[in-house]
């Protein structure tokens, strides 16, 4: 089958749809995915029976992923009724993410390893998102006695079902925790596994330092987040009016800037006179390491694999297809964790690039992009559309989750995205100058802030115009 990756993304996701709908219990699922791929393997050489069986297999493997991921240790703390009694808590456990730090307060994921209560003390296990105020600094691996509250978000932020507390579920997160007492315990980071994950946090931070040295704040939140993939530091009224206006999209790091960091690995590798083969490797590595410091999220980790399929494709000599790597990559984000596929990140973040490749070439052909003389029109054209292809795959999924449709969208992104582009060069030209040539880097700032404020300003501007978002 030529397109196999994708076929199977799509029966996987569609397993995982099924069972959320179904509620089937696992030990239903597994048998009979069992029984599937016993007979996948007699069926090997019968090509009918063995897509047939193969399909429903992959379809079941999604449906158990998701039904094995709902299953909870005893020891876990949804199991130990923690709200039904009165706090507060010792938690112990460890930081599992990069912490944020925004308006005195540092927020992260922990995974708790024991619970004292009552002078008992007993085993847990589980995920929750703890808030600390003050100006400590923790990173990822640090192992803490945490005191304080449990508590969990009622009140959605959307609609039924898509709050903020299935937001903090999808990632596997089921407390939120306010910290009155934070112990650090000591000599806790030799040999711990979080070692690299500490060393992209360490490398961000120093990036972060740089960008905000040569750009004032808001310039300087703006591309950190364009950048390093935070956007805590972003006011939220900026953020506001990017959704009404459809272009809240460039503030997540996306396949432009994995594709802006693999060029300039590459071309620095072959500067150095790195043989072909190697210089492909150490650029697959670089990738995820990037895509670590960045925070992993949906769109970073969809066009790192997206990349590193591109790059093993080039070494086997193949033709890398675009159709293929989005499967491979909705399989390695999804097999991680199947509760991605309800996540609005993963829905749009697919969903575009999906409807571009798609439409894209079509409308291209049927608005004549190509035919015009003047390069000026032609290249209004294709942006018009190539963000008309876009937003012909998100609109659905944004008026559904933000209760929202912005026709705006369509003529913004053929101005902002080019924006968003020079944006994020300048930003990755100001931290390489930064560390190497830092004579060069006020020049890089300055082109970055003159690119910043005129998105802002095109950004009000369009949010202005009438019937640029139509609320539902």
């Amino acid at each position: 089958m030529k397109r196999a990756p994708a076929y199977l993304a799509v029966l996987f996701a569609g397993g995982i749809i099924f069972a959320d709908q179904a509620k089937i219990p696992f030990k239903i699922i597994y048998p009979a995915a069992m029984s599937l791929l016993i007979i996948s393997v007699l069926s090997f050489h019968k090509n009918f029976n063995f897509t047939l069986s193969l399909s429903l297999l992959v379809f079941s493997l999604g449906a158990a992923a998701l039904s094995n991921s709902r299953i909870l240790p005893a020891d876990h703390i949804v199991n130990q009724k923690l709200l039904s009694k009165e706090g507060p808590y010792l938690l112990k456990g460890v930081i599992v993410s990069h912490p944020q730090e925004g308006k005195g307060i540092s927020t992260f994921s922990f995974r708790v390893k024991g619970i004292e209560f009552s002078d008992h003390v007993r085993s847990a296990s589980g995920d929750i998102l703890v808030r600390v105020s003050g100006k400590e600094e923790f990173s990822c691996g640090d192992r803490l006695v945490l005191g304080g509250k449990l508590y969990w978000p009622h009140a959605p932020y959307n609609r039924d079902r898509h709050g903020y507390g299935d937001y903090l579920l999808n990632r596997g997160i089921y407390f939120i925790m306010r910290a009155n007492s934070v112990t650090l315990c000591s000599g806790t980071k030799t040999g711990s596994p979080f070692a690299i994950s500490m060393a992209a946090w360490r490398i961000k931070k120093k990036m972060k330092e740089a960008v905000f040295k040569y750009m004032p704040d808001l310039p300087a939140a703006i591309l950190n987040a364009m950048v390093l993939g935070d956007k805590k530091d972003i006011p939220p009224g900026i953020i506001k009016t990017m959704i009404k206006s459809g272009t809240v999209h460039i503030l997540v790091v996306s396949g432009f800037n994995v594709g802006i960091v693999a060029f300039i690995i590459i071309v620095l590798l072959k500067i150095m006179r790195v043989a072909k083969r190697p210089r492909l490797v150490i650029a697959s590595l670089l990738l995820i390491f990037y895509c670590l410091m960045t925070g992993a999220s949906t769109p970073v980790a969809r066009s790192t694999v997206m990349a590193i399929v591109f790059i093993i494709a080039h070494l086997l000599k193949r033709e890398p297809d675009i159709y293929n790597s989005l499967g491979v990559a909705a399989l390695f984000v999804l097999g991680i964790n199947p509760r991605q596929a309800f996540d609005v990140g993963f829905q749009l973040s697919f969903s575009s690039v999906i409807s571009i490749v798609c439409f894209y070439p079509k409308l291209k052909g049927f608005f004549k992009a190509d035919s015009s003389r003047l390069k000026i029109i032609r290249w209004a054209l294709s942006g018009f559309c190539l963000s008309l292809s876009a937003w012909l795959g998100t609109a659905g999924f944004i008026a559904y989750y933000f209760g929202i449709i912005s026709p705006v969208t369509i003529f913004a992104n053929i101005l902002i995205a080019p924006l968003a582009s020079l944006i994020t060069l300048s930003g990755f030209c100001l931290i390489f100058a930064a560390f190497l040539f830092p004579g060069l880097a006020p020049l890089f700032a300055r082109a970055a802030e003159l690119a910043v404020a005129a998105l802002i300003s095109l950004n009000s501007l369009f949010t202005k115009l009438p019937f640029s978002c139509i609320d539902l």
